[in-house]
């Protein structure tokens, strides 16, 4: 990860020598990312404020609503989870109006895994269940899995442990499928 975030504050410099505004905010976005899968929480968040000022400055609404998921994630991680709630309805709301299946596919995962953190299975299941099916309908074979994670989680959440079982080893065959180790292992 290192290496990727030495990569991004590279493009992030070039991007603001040539005051290429959706070039900063995309790169902010990405070492948010970065960031996050290291750790390091109050630095992505950082980033993606940045980015957000950005993306609304440029109106560059995708931008906006890949920026929202991911604080949605980090807000979660750091245990704001009326903040990630909030970011991620607004991810939501984004994606459906700018007809962004796969976006709206990646806020209610989102979702879904705060639902579950806040004590709502039931809440958690049903965005769960809707990224399922708009995943299926995509063919989009780690929307699935991740999915599947998370109607599995949620199930076991509520206590219906035979049901998340089963869930969790189709979310498992999938990643298996597809390559991502990071996923089977989770």
């Amino acid at each position: 990860y290192s290496a990727a975030a030495e990569m991004l504050g590279r493009a992030l410099h070039t991007y603001k020598e040539i005051s290429n505004r959706r070039g900063e905010a995309d790169a902010l976005t990405d070492m948010a990312s970065v960031r996050r899968f290291m750790g390091y929480y109050a630095e992505a968040k950082v980033c993606l404020d940045s980015a957000l000022i950005i993306y609304r400055e440029i109106n560059e609404r995708r931008g906006e609503a890949v920026a929202l998921t991911s604080l949605s994630a980090v807000l979660r991680e750091t245990g704001d989870l009326q903040g990630a709630l909030r970011a991620g309805e607004s991810s939501l709301q984004i994606n459906r109006t700018i007809g962004s299946r796969y976006g709206e596919a990646d806020a209610l995962v989102q979702m879904a895994a705060t639902l579950r953190r806040v004590g709502d299975s039931r809440g958690a299941l049903v965005a769960a269940g809707e990224t399922l099916t708009t995943c299926r309908a995509l063919n989009s074979r780690l929307g699935e899995a991740e999915a599947l994670t998370e109607v599995g989680a949620a199930l076991r959440a509520a206590g219906e442990h035979q049901d998340s079982s089963a869930r969790l080893r189709e979310a498992v065959a999938i990643y298996r499928d597809v390559g991502n180790q990071h996923g089977e292992a989770e």
